[in-house]
């Protein structure tokens, strides 16, 4: 920028960032229910960090599969809950290329996704529906149903 023939350096911290990984969510519609249920879980504190985070969000459709075959959607501060939305959370920011050559990764909720590129990029089992929308701190892939977590599946599909 050049003011009355006076040279400025723009700062880092003028610097425009891009919304974070929680922000982009926030921003779109059909992950609404994540966004709220991030809030209301205190999964918003950790998604607001630095990271990178790589993040598979279930659209809102999902969650209306998930409460019509459950009977509910336990959106407080519940500990299951929090555990399940962490299921949906991997440290690093990958993208939709290198998740194709990864088996597994571990989640946040200290299980791990699965996957699976033979049949269209799938994370444990759920397809991914929209890839790389990336974040300051990290990306989000959508997909099309709710990860419950690996380690205790016996009990969350009852």
């Amino acid at each position: 920028l050049v003011l009355a023939g006076e040279q400025r350096a723009c700062k880092r911290s003028e610097t425009p960032t891009k919304p974070g990984v929680l922000d982009i969510a926030r921003g779109e519609n059909r992950l609404s229910v994540f966004a709220i249920a991030s809030e209301s879980t205190g999964l918003d504190k950790i998604l607001g960090e630095r990271g990178p985070f790589t993040l598979f969000v279930p659209v809102n459709r999902a969650f209306a599969e998930t409460l019509r075959a459950k009977g509910s959607l336990p959106l407080g501060a519940d500990d299951r809950w929090a555990e399940t939305l962490k299921s949906h959370v991997v440290r690093g920011r990958f993208s939709a290329a290198e998740l194709e050559a990864l088996k597994s990764a571990a989640t946040l909720q200290g299980g791990e996704v699965q996957f699976d590129a033979a049949r269209g990029l799938r994370v444990s089992g759920a397809r991914i529906l929209e890839q790389d929308l990336i974040a300051g701190n990290g990306v989000i892939h959508t997909v099309d149903r709710v990860l419950f977590p690996n380690r205790d599946r016996s009990t969350s599909d009852q």
